[in-house]
């Protein structure tokens, strides 16, 4: 999308006058400190390789399941037994295009000229956790799950403050780890079928990699691929149809993030209950 010049009063600036600030915050410099230790990940593709990290997360996830499985060795009818289960799940976009749009009309500020483009993407992901039967139709327990993406972003533009004009380039990449208490109410539909209202609370820790370059009157931001941790709440609200262990639907999903890019988005998933 290309933008045309805007009025920097719209934004707090001053028409005319260099301020980096609201570029300084999309590309990730005077967010909250980086929390990892040694060297960052480099950036990758944002597609590059996520089905198979994902796939993998999944392999490890289901595993742990089956062996939960056998430890627990729950059967279908009886209560007061734990059980695992395990989902493959997709997350939506949701409004981290508008947060996005938001973070490079402010980059607009103060510029004589400015264009840009972006791209957001949702996130795949997977997720084990065990169900304790409290009755026929009501379970409660946890799960542990992984995301990779969620939301990722590839941006760049160009911007005229004065002669010369100066690019930037940013791509950013979530990879998210979500540990939930769950639980969840069946209203059987008849003897194959049954509706879910399934619901989650918990945490989430999401590590963000930003990798972003600049260029011409920009050139003094410099380039660079830091890595940050924030760890927030996140909930989720989920109804389902079930045929007997499986299980397909969608979810209803928030990430609090601190309130720095709060995410909110729909997703879809297939379970399956052990």
């Amino acid at each position: 999308m290309n933008v045309q010049p805007l009025d920097s009063a719209a934004f707090g600036g001053v028409k005319g006058r260099p301020d980096y600030s609201g570029l300084l915050a999309w590309l990730g410099i005077g967010r909250p400190p980086d929390l990892f230790l040694g060297v960052p990940p480099q950036a990758e593709n944002i597609t590059e390789n996520r089905m198979k990290r994902v796939m993998g997360m999944a392999v490890l996830l289901t595993l742990g399941s089956f062996l939960c499985s056998q430890i627990a060795r729950a059967d279908d009818a009886g209560t007061g037994t734990w059980h695992p289960f395990g989902s493959f799940d997709y997350y939506g976009i949701g409004n981290s295009k508008q947060t996005a749009q938001e973070a490079l009309n402010s980059i607009c500020s103060g510029a004589s000229g400015c264009g840009y483009s972006a791209n957001v993407y949702g996130g795949y992901g997977a997720r084990a956790g065990i169900f304790y039967k409290e009755n026929s139709n009501f379970e409660w327990g946890g799960s542990l799950g992984y995301i990779d993406g969620g939301p990722d972003i590839s941006g760049k533009g160009t911007i005229s403050y004065a002669s010369p004009a100066g690019s930037f380039s940013d791509t950013v990449t979530n990879n998210t780890l979500r540990l939930l208490a769950e639980a969840k109410e069946s209203y059987p539909i008849n003897q194959d079928w049954k509706f879910n209202i399934g619901a989650g609370l918990g945490w989430a820790m999401d590590m963000e990699n930003d990798n972003y370059s600049s260029s011409g009157s920009l050139a003094s931001i410099g380039s660079g691929t830091p890595t940050s941790n924030y760890g927030w709440a996140t909930w989720e609200i989920s109804p389902s149809f079930a045929y007997h262990h499986a299980q397909i639907g969608v979810r209803y999903v928030g990430f609090a993030r601190g309130g720095f890019n709060p995410w909110n988005t729909i997703g879809a998933f297939l379970g399956y209950e052990f």
